[in-house]
Formats: structure tokens, sequence, C-alpha cells
């Protein structure tokens, strides 16, 4: 099937892009404004562009395929025109909400071997539009999974009271403190922790945590400190990564606001 006009295959088997017409059946109708909002849970999901529901399904899925792996390959692609349709995309979202207000910026996924791909594309646009902390998911992850509670020193902050000055009471509520710990982090629930510990220490318990680099604090307080987070990821498919990044930081930051930002949308619930 050959298209004109759009984002089309042409004849040559290359894609071209074309933001003055479009046709019933190109992929993306690319000089109507079809950006918009979805909403799951907690989070808030702006699409840039969507699939044509009329486009042919197998050729959608060729597009996706490789639009996801080889931008820049002339075989497919016409390079400025697609770094364009990219840059296009973020500056729809910022007319929605300013890029420039997010102070946590994720990448959703770097899952493919390509080096040159669209989200490494997307990733260098987001730099250069947004000011926030820009936190790999993979630390993230790793940050969650390795924070341990500092138990001696919980428990000197504890014996310098009254109530806890007896070591026995204090190593009690410290290991009362040590399982419930344990409970909520496994639950991603760390940030109900601060109910937990006795009046003292509640106000200073992210003091209490221990980190396995400097590196893991670091982030540990971007997301503790952060008010508004944004997730980039080109297409959604199940969504997980997406949720786990929600997890993680509600987790620490119950308070964030999250926004994710898809650069197309695939017409189905999240």
């Amino acid at each position: 099937m050959i298209l004109d006009d759009g984002i089309s295959k042409n004849s040559d088997g290359k894609y071209d892009f074309d933001y003055s017409h479009d046709l019933e059946y190109d992929f993306i109708h690319l000089c109507d404004d079809s950006c918009g909002l979805k909403t799951s849970g907690d989070l808030t999901y702006f699409y840039a562009y969507r699939f044509n529901p009329e486009a042919d399904e197998n050729e959608v899925k060729e597009f996706r395929k490789r639009f996801k792996n080889s931008y820049n390959d002339a075989s497919f692609f016409y390079k400025d025109e697609v770094f364009d349709f990219v840059e296009l995309g973020m500056l729809r979202m910022d007319k929605y909400k300013k890029l420039t207000d997010f102070n946590i910026v994720f990448m959703a996924d770097f899952g493919t071997d390509h080096d040159i791909s669209v989200m490494s594309l997307l990733d260098s646009l987001m730099l250069e539009y947004t000011n926030g902390d820009w936190i790999n998911v993979k630390l993230v992850k790793a940050t969650y999974d390795d924070i341990k509670f500092d138990r001696d020193k919980a428990k000197k902050a504890l014996m310098k009271t009254d109530k806890y000055r007896n070591e026995k009471k204090a190593e009690d509520a410290i290991r009362d403190i040590e399982i419930l710990f344990e409970t909520n982090k496994r639950n991603g629930k760390l940030f109900k922790m601060k109910n937990y510990m006795p009046v003292v220490a509640r106000c200073g318990f992210y003091d209490f945590l221990k980190f396995d680099t400097e590196e893991h604090r670091e982030v540990f307080e971007s997301l503790a400190n952060g008010s508004e987070a944004l997730i980039c990821d080109d297409f959604i498919t199940s969504g997980s990564t997406v949720k786990e990044i929600e997890r993680y930081l509600h987790s620490i930051n119950p308070d964030v606001n999250m926004t994710v930002f898809v650069l197309v949308d695939q017409l189905r619930e999240y």
C-alpha cells in the first residue's frame, strides 16, 4: 500500500512526513492537532500524537518497530523530519504544561540495543527543554532496593530521650521499627514509616536511612523533595515500567505529582 501524506510509506519503502495534508489512511495525522489527555489512577498521560485507527494494522506495526530503533536510517526515515516530529510533540506538551515546571524527569525505557533510537532522540531533546533532575529508572530501582534502616543511629537518638534512655526499651523499639521498615519497603509504602517512628524521630526519619553510595542518597533526596515528575515514553504498551516508577516514587514521596509524556498513543486504555 502506497500512501502520500501525513506519516506514510512511499513507493521506495521510506516514510514521508507531511504537515500540510492528512489522508484517511495515514498512520498518524500530522496537520491535525491530535494530542490529548488520559488518566489512570493518580497518573495523567499526555499524548502528542495517536495512531489512526483506520490505518493498516500491519503497516502500523512495521512503522512502530522501525521508528523505535532506527529513526536515522536513511532507508526508512528522513532524519530531520523525525527530529521535527519528536520536537513538535514535546512543544505540544509544553502548551499543556510547561516542561520547565518539572523538577524530576524519567525516561521510561531504554530497552534497545540501538545507540540511535527515538528514545535517545527524545532523551536529548528533553534535556534541552527541562530543568529538572534527570534520573535513570534503573538507578531509582537500585536506590530503593538498597535502602537500609540505620538502627545504630536511630537507637542513639532514642536513648537521648527520657522515655528510651533505658537501653532495653530502646532496643525493643528499634527491633519493632526494623520489622515495620522491611514490611513497608517490600509493600512500596516506605513513606508510612514516619507514622511508626517515636515522636522524637518522626520529623527526621529520612536521617535514619543508609544508602550504598552517595549517588543513591542524592537520588533519594531528589525524589523525596520533588513536587512535579515527568515520565517520558515513545509508545505505551503494557505500561508496566511507568507503573513501577509510580510505585517507587510514591513510596518515597506520596505528594509528588506525576505526568506521563507519550509520543504516540495507541488508542487503548492504560
